[in-house]
């Protein structure tokens, strides 16, 4: 992980600009969690493109949303130093295959 004034890189994935995010107090960070369920599994998995390497699954729903609650924090205070409001989008995909009975 490089770790300089402009930000936070994993690999070469730019994440945040931690010098500016830290240093606004009016700054809320937005990051939308995409809620996807596996109907082969019979769990929830999460996807996103806010929080690189916040990959959770749970077999609840509201479980699977306290679990990023508690995640997303300490992901962003870890990684980036970032301790500011986060505002959470959770966007829910869920489908199902039905047969039909002959």
């Amino acid at each position: 992980m490089v770790n300089n004034r402009s930000g936070v890189a994993i690999g070469a994935v730019f994440v945040y600009d931690v010098y500016e995010i830290t240093n606004r107090r009016d700054y809320k960070m937005n990051c939308t969690i995409k809620m996807i369920w596996d109907e082969d599994t019979d769990r929830w998995h999460t996807e996103t493109d806010d929080l690189l390497c916040l990959v959770l699954e749970s077999a609840s729903f509201d479980a699977l949303v306290e679990r990023v609650k508690i995640a997303a924090p300490e992901m962003l205070e870890l990684n980036c130093g970032y301790t500011g409001p986060i505002h959470l989008n959770f966007e829910t995909i869920r489908t199902e295959t039905l047969d039909f009975a002959s």
